[in-house]
């Protein structure tokens, strides 16, 4: 299926792969579920805020859960990695 994922690109997407996007790092964690996914991107956005000191001059890092925008191999590999740190 395509979709438009939070970092603005448009690819084919596995509905059963889901990640977080980490806007300003630009950088995607897999995740097991959309579920997951939403719990991880708003624990991160909740410690964003809760640190936040507003400096005009730091970058706006945000956690978007999303379709994991490669494909199922990528997810697999991915996930595996999480479970060897």
């Amino acid at each position: 299926m395509r979709w438009m994922h939070a970092d603005g690109e448009v690819r084919d997407s596995d509905p059963k792969c889901w990640g977080v996007y980490i806007r300003g790092a630009d950088d995607w964690i897999a995740h097991v579920s959309r579920k997951k996914a939403e719990e991880a991107a708003l624990a991160f956005n909740e410690r964003i805020v809760a640190g936040m000191h507003y400096d005009e001059n730091d970058p706006w890092d945000w956690a978007i859960p999303d379709l994991w925008p490669w494909d199922q191999a990528s997810h697999d590999a991915a996930l595996r990695a999480l479970q060897e740190v």
